[in-house]
């Protein structure tokens, strides 16, 4: 065992000399077969660890030997009499495989067949249990079957639908039908479970799955009603809204029908958590014919008063309030006194989640009813809720009170500023608790509460733990003081000079990311309830005040964006610098910060240009790394468009005055027009091209010239909205650099005119690309009329038209179309006024729709009215025997 650990460790290590190893592979799993024999347990399950270590980091070590074994795992996996720790990491190593190399596992159709076979027999390996409707408290160790889901689950989510869903769907009914219950509850478990990894395959299927489940809301055991209301919860969660849109009547009419259950109160509880998933993506319309029934239920099951079921049913109602929102109103008065008696008078620890999910509902109906209907239980919500906030906070209350103060601030508006001076004081004392730390010594570990205290550092003999209660309490105020700032804005403006202080030294609290993330949200807000008290009070001589706040928040987000580790933190920094820049505006800014803002920026693409390349290297010596450095490379991808938006937005806010600072900046974002760079890494440059055209007027040419070329040929990008973006591009090159863009003009004309006509451009997904195309063409005939060939190109504009989806080029192009109409008519109406059936067909058509202004429609209507008045009447008669009678009666009524 000690030689085949090291080996794999070299392995790991050593990409290059892999393969030099693999004819030793079936001696390393020899091991394992060797220990069983023994009946040493232990020694197999080292082996396979090591073995599982090494196919997450190369599954091509093993495919020369694969499916032998892969039939030797299955063997271990499969064998009653190994022990069960040793089964599981036998089927361990496949799931790993699976999601290390799915493309391999997708392939192996027989073994996958055995081994998702393997897992569904042992998510039916549940114990019979009389006392089941206590609650989650009083279940057995069912391992085996959270095992064998699990595994399923995590196949699902690597080998994907194609291949697993016929698979599971060949064994899936035979349980469904079974006689032991066990093999029912795991029929439903396993749709539950694969519905995420395998939607694109089973959205099309779904009425085939649900004609599986429903059936099942009437089954004998209470256990497989229970996993009915579960895979029901869980597909309203994966595949809605289609779900809810589809199926809406018949779940709602099962869920109402197993809350009468009251033999078994988990039933009903989890009754009423399946309501709470069917709202998430729910649309009001749907929800609001059954809101007096659904509501009556939930009412009685509030009644029962069974612990196990109130929590459930309390978030219910709170669900279904946040979904249909103001149609709550009439029922309000039935569940607003429980909720304030639940708040008020479930004080014992043992109702503390309960009292939690009553603070949730409280506030969620008072935001789906509004300050008018909730105003009458203001006061009486707010002071239970500051006498809460003022004692010993229970840790588990604490995200619910947070939650419940955002929301009833945002219910409230205005008219919760005078709790202000009771609530933020003791929020600012626990946001700038600092660190609780301390030295253990490793043989007094076992004395530390590892609930309260985290290791931080590890030794031989002492490490350091932090506090993390002390942390948390940190945490969750900075996220209240957030929420409290964001929503009230100037009224926020007298803690500005306290909060800010906490803010910066917060942002180095390298102990705990949620801490700098939420302290990094906060610097906007202090800056614009600033700019906000200043606006409404222009009065006040604060000029200097928002200056030097406005550097102190500058400087400490990029000193925290220069030293930040973690890059999901550093994503918040720089949004969070990037919303302040847009909050201030250009008047306080200098060289100076752009200086700062330059040096820093330029420290952060160069790291991830030299973490790129490392990682690129790697996928190319060892393509089964991919999946460990893509992810990897994708976070730093995040932050250089990150950066790239950043940089794109100071440009749209200072123009020329910033040019000289970013000029090196975005040569590097150039690099990453060609084939070669992510559509990601693409969209950003041409993002940042198209701000240099729009707002650094000529200076900025020099910078963006040699991108012209790059710019041009994206025009017939496969990506939409690489398309769309570029085409923007295009049009402002049009617009705002009338020297240069003559000289790409015929290029750009003949690309544009391919991206219109492709066999894809009218489907879903491009369209909005395709209609910014034809209104660039449009604006390119309206700026350039004398270099275009208009007998030529007019006719085929004209001939892209109708367009008839309400994107927001639309009613540029109708607008484009009147225009060119009046200066070039001739030309529009055709030879011997050919086209004037369609210049009326399409006037009938857009009139007084979202595809045209009203601007436009009155200018429509003139047009008509002049030809009316210039043209023959036998002409316009057979013009408009050609309309349907639609269209006819719609233009007489705006002609009358």
């Amino acid at each position: 065992l000690a030689a085949l650990n090291g080996t794999v460790h070299f392995l790991v290590y050593r990409s290059r000399t892999r393969s030099e190893f693999q004819p030793f592979l079936p001696h390393m799993f020899e091991i394992v077969t060797l220990s069983l024999a023994k009946g040493d347990d232990e020694t197999a399950r080292g082996a396979l660890e090591c073995l599982i270590e090494l196919v997450e980091f190369s599954p091509s070590f093993f495919l020369n030997h694969l499916e032998e074994l892969l039939e030797n795992m299955f063997k271990v996996a499969s064998d009653s009499n190994i022990e069960d720790a040793t089964r599981y990491s036998a089927l361990e190593f496949f799931v790993t495989l699976c999601e290390s190399k799915p493309s391999v596992a997708r392939k192996q159709t027989e073994l996958l067949t055995k081994y998702v076979s393997l897992m569904l027999q042992m998510m039916t390996c549940v114990e019979d249990n009389p006392n089941w409707n206590e609650g989650e408290s009083a279940d057995l160790d069912d391992e085996e079957s959270d095992y064998g889901g699990e595994s399923l689950d995590r196949t699902a989510l690597s080998v994907r639908g194609t291949v697993l869903v016929p698979i599971l769907f060949s064994m899936i009914p035979q349980l469904l039908a079974g006689e032991d219950w066990r093999h029912r509850r795991a029929g439903l478990m396993a749709i539950s479970i694969i519905g995420e990894g395998c939607i694109q395959v089973l959205t099309p299927n779904l009425d085939k799955v649900m004609q599986m489940i429903l059936p099942m809301f009437r089954d004998p055991h209470e256990r497989v009603r229970w996993a009915t209301c579960n895979a029901v919860g869980q597909l309203a969660t994966d595949f809605g809204p289609i779900f809810q849109m589809r199926y809406h009547y018949q779940v709602l009419e099962a869920i109402i029908t197993v809350m009468d259950d009251e033999n078994n109160p988990r039933v009903q509880s989890h009754a009423a958590a399946a309501i709470i998933n069917f709202c998430d993506h729910c649309e009001p319309k749907i929800m609001e014919p059954f809101l007096p029934v659904l509501l009556q239920k939930l009412d009685q099951l509030l009644k029962q008063g069974k612990m196990i079921v109130l929590e459930q049913a309390i978030t219910a109602v709170a669900a279904i309030a946040d979904c249909v929102k103001e149609k709550f109103t009439p029922f309000y008065d039935n569940f607003m006194p429980f909720f304030k008696n639940v708040l008020l008078n479930a004080t014992d620890e043992a109702y503390s989640k309960l009292r939690g999910k009553s603070m949730e509902a409280i506030s969620l109906l008072a935001v789906a009813v509004g300050i008018e209907t909730f105003s009458k239980d203001a006061k009486e919500v707010l002071d239970a809720l500051l006498a809460i906030q003022a004692g010993p906070l229970d840790e588990l209350q604490v995200p619910f009170l947070q939650q419940a103060w955002a929301r009833l601030c945002k219910a409230l508006g205005k008219e919760f500023v005078p709790y202000l001076a009771a609530l933020v004081p003791s929020l600012l004392l626990s946001a700038n608790l600092p660190a609780d730390l301390k030295v253990v010594k490793e043989s007094e570990a076992h004395m530390l509460d590892e609930e309260k205290w985290k290791r931080l550092t590890y030794d031989d003999d002492k490490f350091v733990a932090i506090n993390m209660s002390r942390v948390q309490e940190k945490s969750a105020a900075l996220t209240m003081l957030y929420w409290l700032a964001d929503e009230l804005e100037d009224s926020f403006f007298p803690y500005v000079d306290k909060l800010l202080p906490v803010c910066s030294e917060s942002l180095r609290f390298y102990h705990f990311e949620q801490v700098r993330t939420a302290s990094a949200s906060l610097m906007p807000c202090i800056l614009k309830a600033t700019t906000e008290y200043l606006r409404h009070n222009p009065q006040t001589n604060i000029e200097t005040q928002v200056q030097a706040l406005f550097q102190q928040v500058i400087n400490s987000l990029l000193e925290s964006i220069a030293n930040e580790p973690n890059l999901e933190v550093l994503i918040a920094l720089l949004n969070s610098l990037q919303s302040s820049f847009m909050i201030i505006g250009k008047r306080y800014m200098n060289t100076q910060e752009f200086a700062k803002l330059k040096t820093t920026l330029e420290q952060l693409i160069n790291k991830f240009l030299k973490k790129r390349e490392l990682f690129q290297q790697r996928i190319q010596e060892e393509e089964t790394e991919a999946h460990y450095d893509i992810t990897a490379i994708n976070l730093h991808c995040d932050v250089f468009i990150k950066i790239g938006e950043l940089v794109a937005k100071t440009i749209e806010l200072c123009g020329v005055d910033i040019l000289s600072f970013v000029t090196d900046i975005c040569s590097v974002y150039k690099n990453f027009l060609g084939e070669n760079a992510r559509m990601q890494e693409q969209y950003i440059a041409v993002y940042i091209f198209n701000n240099l055209v729009e707002y650094g007027e000529d200076s900025a040419q020099p910078i963006y010239q040699s991108w012209i070329p790059y710019i041009v040929q994206m025009i017939n990008s496969e990506h939409p909205a690489l398309r769309k973006i570029v085409v923007h591009g295009i049009s402002l090159l049009a617009e705002f650099s009338q020297t240069l863009f003559p000289q790409i003009l015929a290029n750009v004309i003949n690309r544009l005119n391919a991206a219109i006509v492709s066999k894809n451009s009218r489907e879903k997904y491009y369209i909005v690309a395709t209609h910014a195309a034809i209104a660039c063409v449009g604006q390119i005939i309206e700026f350039y009329p004398s270099r275009i060939d208009l007998h030529q190109v007019l006719p085929i504009w004209l001939s892209y038209l109708p367009v008839t989806e309400a994107t927001e080029e639309a009613p540029e192009i109708y607008q484009q179309l009147c225009s060119l109409f009046l200066k070039h008519t001739e030309i529009i109406l055709g030879e011997n006024f050919a086209n004037l059936p369609l210049l009326l067909q399409l006037f009938a058509n857009v009139m007084g729709t979202p595809l045209c202004s009203s601007d436009t429609s009155q200018t429509m209507i003139s047009i008509i009215k002049q030809m009316q008045a210039d043209f023959p009447g036998e002409l316009m008669q057979q013009a408009w025997v050609t309309l349907s009678p639609v269209q006819q009666e719609k233009l007489h009524c705006v002609l009358a």
